[in-house]
């Protein structure tokens, strides 16, 4: 059994010895039977309130522009849309290494590699994926 109590806005656990359950009822401590971190728990009206897991972040893919360069070359297709490519990247284009899928300066290449893809019969999520860097 863990004792949990609200300090603030944080939900605690009691950490010292064993006290015996009227002491903690006493002092404001709520019995809590469950496995979750403190992290995950909140007390509402004077009871434990089970928080759902909260939603991982998912990094922006950061994708190689040398495999973008070898994707759309083994299609056959960096004639077609290398110079538009490299127009709607700009000077970013030019001086990057790869392309974080974040940066404003992407969704105009995307824009124009999803053109291409979709006129080609290309799955674009499956094509990006051939193209994240290795980490």
């Amino acid at each position: 059994m863990r004792y949990l109590k609200k300090i603030g806005v944080d939900t605690t656990e009691y950490s010292g010895r064993f006290m015996g359950a009227s002491w903690y009822a006493a002092n404001g401590w709520i019995a809590y039977e469950g496995a979750l971190p403190p992290s995950r728990l909140n007390i509402v009206d004077g009871a434990v309130v089970e928080l759902p897991e909260p939603e991982r972040e998912v990094p922006p893919r950061v994708f190689s522009k040398l495999r973008i360069f070898e994707q759309l070359d083994s299609l056959g297709l960096w004639d077609a849309i290398g110079p538009q490519i490299e127009s709607a990247g700009g000077e970013y284009w030019r001086l990057a290494n790869d392309i974080r899928e974040d940066h404003p300066k992407f969704s105009d290449v995307l824009a124009g590699l999803t053109s291409v893809a979709e006129s080609n019969g290309i799955d674009i999520g499956e094509f990006l994926a051939r193209c994240v860097m290795e980490a």
